[in-house]
């Protein structure tokens, strides 16, 4: 019998497959890659620096030719003795030797007080000055390593800059002897230096694969830049320290980068088509099981599922596939069997449904008929203070005219009103709280002029007031009072309400401020603060805060800040 696999194991084996095959190539072409890339940065690192190398030789070559070929001979060494040199023969002995297609040889000498005097060349104030820092260089390196003079020959280099160029030369110096002298000390009459300008820019010039070259040529703690790039720090750019130069005790430390274009594509392009290949007949295998075992088989519940939703009749679906399908299909056999026996028990209950809703609408249109009509009260308060007027009962007559005006302004459409109104609806709610209490209270009124024409939302204040009579009233020697204040700080609407009263115990207050911070509506008793500050949070969000403080026996403060 054939083995069945699940639809998930089949699918994940081939996933898992795909995944294996597509990092296994790109890991080889990846590693592949890399070897190309480090064995040309190498390749070109090694070329630059072994012509940079030759060339450093062929110049000192040069250079040493030309200062053995006068450095030891009668008219030189006359010359350099001489207080008043002409070096004009020399001078053309020297540009005699010279092959001008590398460049030209400057020489200068120093006497034995070290004063330098050019021989043959044509340099400027600023190239003596560094020619002669580089010979106090050279007397230094003399006295470090000792070495008898008339045998010891110094190689150096030296840079300078103006606005308009930077110059780098080569130099060598060599001691002039006078062998005719006996006594050593009298042997030196000075020295020779012999320099050249270095060209290298020229010299790199033609790498056509390398796209970036720097170069910095380093000894004894001096050094100077040959060749100037970005030093770049992508993976195609080889960096070196300290590279000898052979011959010499300089060093070199620099980068190159390549073009990418340089590389060899041929060989990786052939890797990506063998992998797109083999990708390519990985998943066209994987389609046809897929399509055999899985998309026909699901192809086929859609259609049974089609034909039994505009069909009655029930005939079972059967299916060859994964185990999964075939699980799927007994399952759908199942709950079709099972939605038949359940028909004819919804018709039955719809019935019974229709009919209660029915008596629940009629429950509620009963509620709505038997509510209160806001108007019908204030109409009732309109008779009450009728009948005050008449039989001359004038505290009546002030709570009916004032409740009246606060169902009015309650009943408005507008759920904002200007800052100016909830004073006047305040000051009315305050009349009915004088016929209550008499002359026992204060209210402070202290509202800033430019905050009177802010729109607010309604029925602030009043709650506020309530507030502080309902829980803070008490009649006190100093009397009890309310200070309601309003100002402005920027762009932002601050109130501010204050009571004498009893105040609240800080567990209590703690309380209050738990309601506050909640999200829903508060319900029972001494709730009005927690809902107005719920609704100043659903009108106005994050652009409005409530804050609330109190002392026991001292003091109840509540400050609201809005965002105009």
């Amino acid at each position: 019998m054939k083995k069945i696999r699940k639809l998930s194991s089949e699918i994940n084996m081939f996933i898992v497959l795909f995944l294996f095959v597509v990092i296994l190539f790109q890991t080889i072409i990846g590693m592949y890659c890399l070897k190309l890339v480090d064995d040309k940065k190498l390749a070109w690192k090694d070329a630059i620096h072994r012509d940079f190398e030759y060339y450093a030789s062929e110049n000192m070559n040069e250079l040493s030719k030309v200062r053995k070929n006068i450095i030891n001979s009668t008219e030189f060494v006359e010359q350099i003795n001489s207080e008043t040199p002409d070096f004009k023969n020399i001078r053309e002995k020297i540009y005699g030797m010279q092959d001008f297609m590398r460049g030209t040889i400057h020489v200068s000498a120093f006497n034995k007080a070290g004063v330098m005097t050019p021989v043959s060349g044509n340099i400027s104030e600023e190239e003596s000055e560094n020619v002669k820092n580089s010979f106090l260089l050279y007397i230094e390196e003399f006295k470090e390593v000792n070495t008898p003079l008339e045998e010891y020959e110094y190689h150096t280099f030296f840079e300078f800059s103006t606005r308009e160029y930077h110059n780098f030369y080569f130099v060598s110096f060599s001691p002039v002897v006078d062998y005719r002298y006996s006594r050593d000390g009298d042997k030196v009459l000075g020295h020779l230096c012999t320099f050249t300008l270095v060209e290298a820019e020229k010299e790199f010039a033609g790498y056509d694969e390398v796209a970036d070259i720097n170069l910095v040529l380093k000894s004894n703690g001096v050094e100077s830049v040959i060749v100037s790039g970005r030093r770049g720090n992508s993976f195609l750019t080889e960096k070196w320290k300290n590279e000898n130069i052979n011959g010499t005790n300089w060093h070199t430390d620099g980068s190159i980068t390549l073009h990418a274009g340089g590389l060899d594509w041929t060989s990786l392009l052939a890797m990506f088509v063998l992998e797109s290949i083999l990708l390519v007949v990985i998943i066209l295998l994987f389609r046809r099981r897929l399509k055999r075992n899985t998309i026909e088989p699901l192809k086929k519940l859609g259609k049974f599922m089609r034909f039994f939703r505009i069909s009655d009749s029930f005939k079972p679906l059967e299916i060859e596939g994964n185990e999964d399908l075939i699980e799927l299909s007994s399952e759908v056999n199942k709950m079709i069997k099972r939605n038949k026996t359940l028909a004819n028990d919804i018709m039955t209950k719809q019935g019974k449904l229709y009919e209660t809703e029915n008596l629940k609408n009629e429950a509620t249109l009963y509620a709505l008929q038997n509510q209160v009509n806001p108007h019908y009260l204030y109409n009732i308060f309109e008779l009450i203070r009728s009948i005050a007027l008449v039989r001359g009962v004038s505290e009546i007559e002030t709570i009916s005219v004032n409740v009246s005006e606060i169902f009015r302004y309650n009943l408005r459409k507008e759920s904002v009103a200007r800052l100016s109104d909830e004073l006047d609806i305040t000051k009315r709610y305050v009349s009915i709280m004088q016929v209550k209490y008499g002359d026992s209270f204060e209210v402070i009124y202290d509202l800033a002029e430019e905050t009177l024409d802010k729109n607010i939302m309604k029925m602030i204040f009043q709650p506020l007031i309530e507030n502080a009579f309902g829980h803070g009233y008490v009649r006190r020697t100093d009397k009890f009072f309310v200070k309601v204040r309003s100002w402005m700080e920027n762009d932002t609407l601050c109130l501010s309400f204050y009571d004498n009263g009893l105040g609240m115990t800080k567990e209590r207050l703690l309380e209050v401020t738990e309601k506050i911070k909640a999200d829903k509506m508060a319900s029972g008793k001494g709730i009005g603060i927690a809902n107005l500050a719920h609704r100043l949070k659903m009108m106005y969000g994050g652009n409005c805060t409530f804050n609330i403080e109190s002392e026991k026996d001292k003091f109840t403060k509540i400050v609201i800040t809005i965002d105009m």
